[in-house]
């Protein structure tokens, strides 16, 4: 039979790293950071960004002030000129200014420094997401991911039908700030005790698209189309610099036909993909910064002034809920790694669940070969089991039984099975006795 050719690469991903527009903060000398930093990818030559994006998001991160906030531009007088919402579509110069009420260009406005400080605006949403209309889903007594995967069948994105994965709008890592915010008066079952899981809170990705999601790389928002003149969903990229391909494939793309999903939750997705510190860059200078803090034990927004350290230490006030308790923390994804500045507030689907490797049965490698070290980890942490292997013998003492060496075992590991005692063995009785070190037999790279 003949064979088929290879797929076509995307297009145009080897145009180089895109130019990006700063939303600045007037109050704070050109020496600090801007307040936001967008890929210039949008509009037909690709050179801007879409208005309405930028004018939330800097809405968002000042305490929702979309409606009384307006974006300038420095003319040739340094003076501020509003940008005319009504005729531009596409920010195209490189740097802009982000204005609250009629308040004067020195007048230090605050800025929430992360997801958990932001307050959900019930009833308040942008003209453009008020515009959005997603359909209920069909009547189902299936609940949660399972529900979810009903409904959509396939890939939203892609379309793709293999390697299917459900991913949350609100991440399960932020339940509480979900419930301190009544997200749950969007979600389906008034019963449900984990309101996150909620097939409203849900959509099914591919597992790459979803990988990509969960690390902030786009997420959805309303762009007005000029074919049908309206408003609808569509994908937006953030960080397309290491992702280049994302651009052609992705940005501004719509998805496949939605349901059962309520519009606040991408809304809320929408606020948590701007706190990152690709997105909203500016509590990295040295200044001291005017910042909007929520305080859970007044149940109120309150302002304060703060330094970048102070800043850092503020930024998480509810903690994580983690999908599956566990004493050990996966190893963060690189791009969560380069997020330094948010890196304690970061707990999304990526984090806390077993996306990327195999959830159950023998772990594939070593446990230590997914890091950048030239040694095994200590004994403590290759503890594996010592109970599987235990025989009791008839006077109650436990013999020795034979050891399985497995190839991608460490030595410490096939010691610690190797040996077995009556009772329990704890880790301490583990420590205790003296190493038993077994051959392995030449390495992969010694054979």
């Amino acid at each position: 039979m003949p064979v088929r050719p290879p797929l076509e690469p995307p297009p145009d991903t080897d145009a180089g790293e895109p130019s990006y527009v700063d939303i600045r903060h007037p109050a704070y000398p050109d020496s600090e950071p801007a307040l936001l930093r967008f890929a210039a990818i949008d509009g037909d030559d690709g050179d801007g960004v879409d208005f309405e994006v930028a004018l939330v998001a800097c809405g968002i991160i000042t305490g929702n002030t979309w409606h009384s906030g307006y974006i300038a531009e420095m003319d040739a007088g340094r003076e501020y000129v509003k940008v005319d919402r009504s005729t531009t579509d596409v920010l195209r110069g490189r740097t802009y200014y982000y204005f609250v009420d009629e308040q004067p260009p020195g007048y230090k406005y605050p800025v929430i420094p992360s997801f958990d400080h932001w307050r959900f605006p019930h009833g308040n949403l942008p003209f453009d997401w008020s515009n959005i209309t997603i359909p209920q889903a069909s009547r189902s007594k299936l609940k949660r991911k399972i529900a979810a995967q009903d409904r959509d069948e396939t890939c939203r994105i892609s379309r793709h039908a293999s390697a299917l994965e459900v991913a949350h709008f609100v991440p399960v890592a932020d339940e509480k700030w979900f419930v301190s915010n009544k997200m749950d008066q969007y979600v389906k079952s008034s019963s449900e005790t984990q309101p996150t899981e909620d097939p409203t809170n849900l959509i099914t990705l591919r597992r790459d698209l979803h990988y990509l999601f969960d690390t902030r790389r786009f997420t959805f928002v309303p762009k007005h189309d000029t074919a049908s003149q309206g408003w609808s969903l569509a994908l937006h990229v953030f960080s397309p610099d290491d992702n280049p391909d994302l651009i052609p494939l992705y940005h501004n793309r719509s998805p496949a036909p939605l349901s059962g999903i309520s519009i606040e939750h991408v809304f809320a997705r929408f606020a948590w993909t701007i706190f990152s510190d690709k997105t909203l860059r500016f509590f990295k200078g040295v200044a001291e910064y005017a910042v909007f803090l929520f305080d859970p034990q007044a149940g109120k927004m309150i302002e304060t002034k703060l330094r970048s350290p102070e800043v850092r230490t503020s930024l998480k006030i509810f903690g994580s809920s983690s999908r599956t308790p566990s004493p050990k923390k996966r190893p963060r994804d690189r791009s969560m790694e380069d997020d330094q500045f948010w890196a304690d507030e970061e707990e999304d689907d990526v984090s806390v669940a077993s996306d990327w490797e195999p959830p159950r049965g023998r772990r594939r490698k070593r446990s230590w070969d997914g890091f950048n070290s030239d040694s095994p980890p200590e004994l403590v942490q290759s503890f594996i089991s010592t109970e599987s292997d235990r025989s009791e013998s008839q006077d109650g003492v436990a013999e020795r039984s034979e050891v399985e060496v497995r190839p991608h075992d460490s030595p410490d590991a096939a010691a610690i099975r190797h040996y077995t005692a009556p009772g329990k063995i704890t880790r301490s009785d583990v420590m205790d006795r003296p190493r038993k070190r077994v051959d392995m037999g030449p390495t992969r790279d010694e054979s």
